[in-house]
């Protein structure tokens, strides 16, 4: 069956629907593959009446899996603000299924604000660490100027 899956464009940044053909997995109603290349299937959930692209795994995997992705199925929606990354990809969800999205939205924008701000942190560790370095050339041509100097008055 064709139905329209929330999902990210091909940029993977951009969220979108696109059509996929969904085959049902034989252990869950609301759990879907939409068949890849190599083996490989998009996990498909169904919340409501939206369709999510969860992920991309090996087919095998889901097969041999049912217990594993019913329980992440069960639990996806309530630990999505535990991610170690809050993608864009979740608040539309949310949004989409009516749900209160603050959460998700405020984690994200204090993981973007962390994230900047380790950015900034490493870039200065860096400078510091060519300043040092140029320090410590300059100190050593000093040196070397001040020997060949005195080796010259000799």
């Amino acid at each position: 069956m064709k139905q329209k899956v929330l999902t990210y464009a091909n940029d993977g940044n951009t969220v979108v629907n696109k059509f996929m053909e969904l085959q049902p997995v034989s252990y869950h109603a609301d759990i879907f593959i939409s068949l890849e290349e190599y083996e490989r299937a998009s996990l498909i959930f169904k919340f409501n009446d939206i369709y999510y692209c969860e992920g991309s795994y090996n087919k095998q995997q889901i097969d041999n899996s049912a217990d594993t992705v019913i329980n992440h199925y069960n639990n996806y929606l309530t630990n999505l603000h535990t991610h170690k990354w809050i993608k864009n990809i979740y608040i539309v969800l949310f949004e989409r299924l009516g749900m209160d999205a603050t959460i998700l939205n405020e984690t994200r924008q204090k993981q973007i604000l962390d994230k900047q701000a380790e950015k900034q942190a490493e870039i200065k560790r860096k400078a510091d660490e060519v300043q040092i370095l140029l320090q410590k050339r300059l100190t050593e041509l000093a040196t070397s100027t001040a020997q060949l100097a005195c080796g010259n008055k000799a």
